[in-house]
């Protein structure tokens, strides 16, 4: 069997908290460690992050600023350690520490321009593919592909709306 995202996700007032209940859901009887033996599927522990979704901050000693992010800590699985990590890549969403989204735009960012230039490349008037055949590549290829993230909130409807 082959998996590949998973999130566990704990709310807690603290971060040390929150990881202690990541852990154990990870270790407890039915958890997820037990899971991975009903299931003859591998974790690669060694492939794990934890991160801690908070804007908390706390004074800074070290003395540069006032205050620095509250350290987030590593948790350990069966001797191994699971790192803390500043950002990841969830189904194609690039989510940080903070939820701030900047790595996440900055990517969208760089896709689009790619794919424009790439567009423009195609549709160069001395070289490039005439118009006719550009116009419905455009409409059938550009356009679900930067709608594609929008189709599952524009299709649900409040309750109670009649379409």
């Amino acid at each position: 069997m082959f998996m590949d995202d998973m999130l566990l996700l704990a709310w807690a007032k603290t971060l040390a908290e929150s990881n202690t209940k990541v852990k154990c859901m990870m270790v407890r009887q039915d958890g997820g460690l037990d899971w991975e033996m009903a299931h003859q599927s591998d974790f690669a522990l060694d492939k794990f992050g934890i991160m801690g979704l908070t804007r908390r901050r706390e004074l800074n000693l070290s003395g540069n600023s006032k205050t620095r992010p509250i350290q987030r800590h590593p948790i350990f699985l069966h001797g191994m350690k699971v790192l803390a990590i500043s950002t990841h890549k969830f189904l194609g969403v690039i989510i940080d520490k903070e939820l701030q989204w900047r790595e996440h735009v900055d990517y969208a960012i760089c896709k689009g321009t790619n794919w424009v230039t790439q567009y423009c490349r195609l549709a160069k008037p001395s070289k490039g593919t005439s118009a006719k055949f550009m116009r419905p590549f455009y409409i059938s290829i550009a356009v679900p592909k930067c709608t594609m993230p929008l189709t599952s909130s524009l299709s649900q409807r409040p309750v109670g709306v009649r379409a």
